[in-house]
């Protein structure tokens, strides 16, 4: 947590990300439909939060957390490809995209902020994750077949 003016501030992001990933992980587990290819995409996801959140590579947080965003989708087509698709799924993936893309959107201006760097203002803005999220989603979809 951060402090600002001596109060903790919650970093909302970092957090709604873990628990987005920690809670699709556990529906799996409950669901008794324990997927490798997506266990590991919220695994992806859970350590490049990790990372980014301590702050152990800060120059390049960014850089991970949208690797991690296309590991995600990565992951999440060729479980699509392989075994279909289901509506929770392409929310959950999407959500996951969205909060990676995002965060590393914040994480990005933060670091223009303290560098004399131009900044890229249509770049970071929220919407443009949002967009890449759902065409993240829709590709999962188009790749795989609805599942039965």
């Amino acid at each position: 947590m951060e402090r600002s003016n001596g109060v903790r501030k919650i970093l909302w992001l970092p957090a709604l990300l873990l628990a987005w990933n920690i809670l699709d992980a556990a529906v799996h587990i409950a669901v008794d439909m324990v997927e490798p290819l997506r266990v590991a995409a919220n695994i992806i996801g859970i350590l490049a939060a990790a990372i980014a959140l301590v702050g152990f590579a800060n120059a390049v947080s960014p850089r991970i957390l949208g690797l991690a965003a296309i590991a995600i989708v990565a992951l999440n087509t060729a479980h699509s490809a392989e075994h279909g698709f289901g509506p929770p799924m392409l929310v959950f993936v999407g959500a996951s995209v969205f909060l990676l893309l995002r965060w590393a959107q914040v994480k990005s201006a933060q670091a223009k902020t303290e560098s004399d760097e131009p900044a890229y203002p249509f770049a970071l803005r929220w919407w443009l994750s949002l967009a890449i999220a759902l065409g993240a989603a829709a590709l999962v979809a188009i790749i795989g077949l609805p599942a039965n």
